[in-house]
């Protein structure tokens, strides 16, 4: 089941294990996904057990909380997640995870999925330091990490919408998921220059938040309602 919601300006969906897609500020899509992710000592997936604990959805507001259980290949791990926008187009999304034995890993937190439209359009990097660093998605396929020590990024679309996009609970970074065939740019925690897989301990937690934040000129919220598609297909 898909939930669609809006905050403001923004409109997203909202699937039923608790991932946030097609975040769009009227009919820019800023960010392809954001989501929790648990990962195992060799960088499989472990799936979780999600429960929707609230759901209160309102026109231009919504907050969301939900459990995740993830078991297995070495990971025991549950989080509380909250998803939250309001009026002012501020959306919001938290992950507070705790270990429940000893946890080998290579990733736990949230992702960011930053559309592929972006290539080669200007952003403000913000780093840890809080200096701000101005550069740009990569045009072409960068084989290294094009953003690191990234704290959060600021956007500004062609219509004068600007937009804050604020990592907090870790040291983030980018790289561009076009080496593995996917269409996006994906930040994401615990630095690859650190060692891993890494292991939790019992009782440790990991606490972590991503705050989009629009301002300026701001675009009336896109239309959500399903669109046709026609495809047309020749013999040859």
């Amino acid at each position: 089941m898909t939930r669609m919601l809006r905050a403001g300006a923004w409109t997203l969906d909202l699937d039923d294990r608790g991932v946030l897609r097609h975040i769009r500020l009227g009919d820019h899509e800023v960010l392809r996904g954001l989501a929790g992710v648990v990962r195992d000592a060799d960088w499989g997936t472990v799936e979780g057990v999600v429960t929707i604990e609230r759901c209160e959805i309102e026109e231009d507001a919504f907050s969301v909380a939900f459990t995740s259980v993830h078991r297995g290949a070495g990971v025991d791990l549950a989080w509380t997640g909250t998803v939250t926008g309001f009026p002012d187009s501020t959306v919001r999304m938290t992950f507070d995870g705790r270990a429940g034995s000893p946890t080998r890993t290579n990733r736990i937190g949230l992702v960011a999925l930053h559309a592929l439209d972006g290539a080669g359009r200007p952003v403000d990097v913000i780093h840890t330091d809080g200096s701000v660093q101005p550069s740009r998605f990569p045009e072409l396929v960068a084989p290294h990490q094009p953003f690191l020590d990234v704290a959060g990024f600021r956007q500004r679309t062609q219509a004068g919408a600007e937009i804050d996009i604020q990592f907090e609970g870790d040291v983030f970074e980018t790289e561009d998921q076009r080496n593995w065939s996917d269409a996006s740019f994906k930040t994401y925690s615990r630095p690859l220059s650190l060692p891993f897989p890494y292991t939790l301990d019992p009782g440790e937690t990991v606490r972590q938040s991503v705050t989009l934040r629009a301002a300026g000129t701001l675009p009336r919220p896109a239309d959500r309602a399903p669109r046709s598609v026609t495809v047309r297909v020749h013999d040859e």
